[in-house]
């Protein structure tokens, strides 16, 4: 949980697409290889502190954490097909 009560996964749905990218995906077994066009996003998140069971422990992290999230999520996959979605 992030510390405006969001999620992770659902932060860059509102960021600005930064551009796009197309890569190639590997041939699956059973399957052939296809062609993925990925747009990309990034911004910065507040993460909160974990919850501890013992209140000493906890006391000794930040409360918040800020990094950076990096996600490249697939623009229009095919029908039947997995989306491909990554982020760090």
């Amino acid at each position: 949980m992030l510390t405006d009560g969001t999620t992770l996964f659902s932060k860059p749905d509102g960021w600005k697409e930064l551009g796009r990218e197309t890569i190639a995906l590997p041939a699956a077994p059973g399957g052939g290889g296809r062609k993925a066009v990925l747009a990309l996003r990034a911004g910065v998140v507040r993460l909160k502190r974990p919850k501890r069971n013992h209140a000493a422990e906890a006391a000794k992290l930040p409360a918040t954490v800020a990094v950076t999230l990096v996600e490249a999520r697939e623009v229009d996959p095919p029908a039947g097909a997995e989306e491909v979605l990554g982020g760090c």
